[in-house]
């Protein structure tokens, strides 16, 4: 359960406070969109599409975005160079939350360049 010695020392001497804030957090309103959200299952996914040519694009969205070849919803660059027939997608990871997803987005692009990549900014 826990990952290390010092987390499970943490927790014997914290328990009782540990308890409380649980209860509480528990208790606590949830919003509307924070619940339906939760009912759907939808969560954050980070992607990559790769074409024939070797391009290759990291984006981040919902989990439908990843699939998502509409031309409106994507940049000129990215419809000049990808579409539904020439097209690889990759999910990189799952998030529960967009910050979260795009600070892994940002991470990944970080680790291979933007250089290298066909994303205009990170």
């Amino acid at each position: 359960m826990f990952k290390n010695k010092t987390q499970e020392e943490y927790y014997k001497n914290n328990r009782d406070d540990l308890v409380v804030k649980m209860k509480e957090y528990r208790n606590k309103p949830e919003s509307k969109a924070k619940a339906r959200e939760r009912a759907k299952g939808i969560g954050f996914v980070v992607y990559s599409h790769t074409n024939n040519k070797g391009d290759v694009y990291i984006g981040e969205g919902r989990k439908r975005r990843a699939i998502d070849f509409t031309k409106v919803r994507r940049s000129k660059s990215w419809n000049s160079k990808f579409n539904r027939e020439n097209t690889v997608v990759k999910i990189l990871g799952y998030t529960d939350t967009k910050i979260q997803s795009k600070r892994l987005e940002s991470k990944l692009i970080t680790q291979i360049g933007i250089n290298n990549l066909t994303n205009k900014f990170k």
